[in-house]
């Protein structure tokens, strides 16, 4: 039976395309259930490599049902097939991705950036309350509703239990192209961006009048991997927002944490933008 049969059968009726791997593929669908529109990540197990199959689709499976927040892709329904094809019926990015959105807008206003950085920071705290790091924070996986609100997405690489601080140092990146509108680092030369990342080095374009805060912010998610200065972000800093008085910095709730900042390079400004995303 093929798929338009099979959702059909579960009151879905399938729509466009919108992504396709080499062992899964990603539809829109109607629900005439819900009464609104869906995606439907459909996986092939007869295609997928045994170690998909055996460690990272029962680990996603698992997430997935454990998680309900505002601000991250809601699962309706999870089922599969006698032919082996896993349906997961997940809530719609209808305004598409974040990378997509800042390719064609541009860098986002601070007050946009700070309202979109705390729901992702929100999202990401609950998932680490639960013991769950997502392991896979990118631009691409966060994807956008109607109104343009953060839904993170995208728990293939989620593991229980593991170290906390490379969500933390990927929410920086992420912060850094929302508010830049450009990558953080040129990977066109792989050595040398690694050891400018090991010394906590962020350029800033000139360009760009980022508040202050905002700046120390970024500088401390960028020491989050280091070992011998542990950043130990307080849950204040994740939730990353609360109301300012008039007239202060919409980054300064982000940084009201319990612990002293850690030590970082000074501030360095470059002559043009970071490689554009």
């Amino acid at each position: 039976m093929d798929d338009a049969a099979v959702l059909k059968r579960r009151a879905y009726i399938m729509g466009i395309n919108l992504g396709e791997g080499s062992y899964a593929k990603v539809k829109s669908a109607y629900s005439e259930r819900l009464k609104f529109n869906v995606a439907v990540k459909i996986i092939h197990r007869k295609k997928a490599p045994t170690d998909f199959l055996e460690k990272f689709l029962p680990r996603e499976i698992e997430i997935l049902a454990m998680l309900n927040h505002r601000s991250i892709i809601k699962t309706y329904e999870i089922f599969e097939t006698s032919d082996g094809k896993v349906y997961i019926v997940m809530e719609l990015g209808v305004q598409g991705d974040l990378l997509e959105f800042i390719k064609t807008r541009g860098a986002l206003q601070e007050d946009d950036a700070r309202k979109k950085f705390h729901q992702l920071s929100s999202a990401i705290k609950y998932c680490h309350d639960l013991d769950v790091v997502h392991r896979d924070l990118k631009c691409e996986n966060l994807l956008l509703d109607k109104d343009f609100n953060i839904k993170l997405s995208d728990c293939g690489f989620s593991k229980r239990c593991q170290p906390k601080v490379y969500d933390i140092w990927s929410l920086g990146v992420i912060l850094y192209i929302m508010v830049c509108g450009s990558m953080p680092y040129d990977d066109s030369n792989i050595k040398k961006m690694l050891r400018i990342q090991k010394e906590h080095r962020v350029n800033f374009p000139r360009s760009k009048h980022l508040a202050v805060r905002g700046h120390r912010l970024l500088f401390r998610s960028a020491c989050a991997l280091d070992t011998r200065a542990p950043v130990g972000l307080a849950p204040e800093v994740l939730l990353g927002l609360v109301s300012w008085p008039p007239g202060h910095s919409p980054w300064a709730p982000v940084l009201l944490a319990d612990r002293p900042l850690s030590p970082c390079p000074p501030l360095q400004a470059s002559s043009g933008a970071a490689t554009s995303t």
